[in-house]
């Protein structure tokens, strides 16, 4: 699915500049402000909603309208959209809300290309999960193995990182992905751009097949019904 070309970044809201039109005029300022959607009308549920809310973010963008309901239904998704139009919680959100928390091994594993990445991942999840208590976990080269393995060993709910430190985990034994519900490939296209693709098809042959659902930018080619792709 693809955003508009124009959309306002994550964490920030629409500019409610009221309009001079009256109702039922052909503004088109007027017509996008009365259709903006909360996260609360797209099903979220209140934890979520309310950590967004503290931190400002109210109303949902179109890729977050789209997506979500897809989502959030269990569905295998595909989002393509510019960047910084919203993909992170269009995805995050429903990973959050479908998982269980509290377990030791992780529920939900997301793949990103580097590790700036995984870490803006991260925090957005910390963010929305923060009052649902989710412990998230970046993973990532040119960082020592322990702190990595000591938290996998205290348990976490998500794991947010990059193909080989990934695999470098999981051949050591540290990393278990065998409870791994959700799975994301966020930037997809670039991830095979950077010479990638072996890796992820190493990963995903490791991801129990109810959680091969999710990519962020075509290519994708998941290969079962809990994929979600943001590109």
């Amino acid at each position: 699915m693809t955003g508009p070309a124009t959309v306002p970044p994550v964490g920030s809201r629409p500019t409610r500049v009221p309009s001079r039109a009256a109702p039922g005029s052909e503004d088109p300022a007027y017509w996008r402000l009365k259709a903006l959607t909360t996260f609360r009308e797209l099903g979220v549920v209140p934890e979520i909603a309310d950590a967004l809310e503290t931190e400002g973010i109210v109303d949902a963008f179109p890729i977050q309208e789209l997506a979500l309901p897809i989502a959030l239904g269990g569905h295998d998704i595909i989002g393509q959209a510019r960047t910084g139009t919203g993909k992170t919680l269009a995805f995050g959100i429903a990973v959050l809300q479908r998982i269980e928390h509290g377990g030791r091994k992780p529920q939900a594993l997301i793949v990103a290309p580097t590790r700036e990445l995984a870490l803006q991942v991260t925090d957005d999840l910390l963010v929305a999960g923060g009052k649902l208590g989710t412990r998230v976990l970046s993973v990532y080269g040119g960082r020592a193995y322990e702190p990595q393995i000591s938290a996998l060993r205290e348990g976490v709910d998500v794991v947010v990182g990059t193909p080989g430190r990934l695999l470098d985990l999981v051949k050591q034994k540290h990393l278990d992905l065998s409870q791994v519900g959700v799975l994301v490939l966020d930037e997809a296209d670039r991830m095979l751009d950077l010479g990638f693709l072996p890796d992820i098809e190493r990963i995903i042959k490791k991801v129990p097949d109810a959680g091969r659902r999710c990519c962020s930018r075509p290519p994708c080619r998941a290969r079962s019904s809990r994929c979600r792709a943001a590109t």
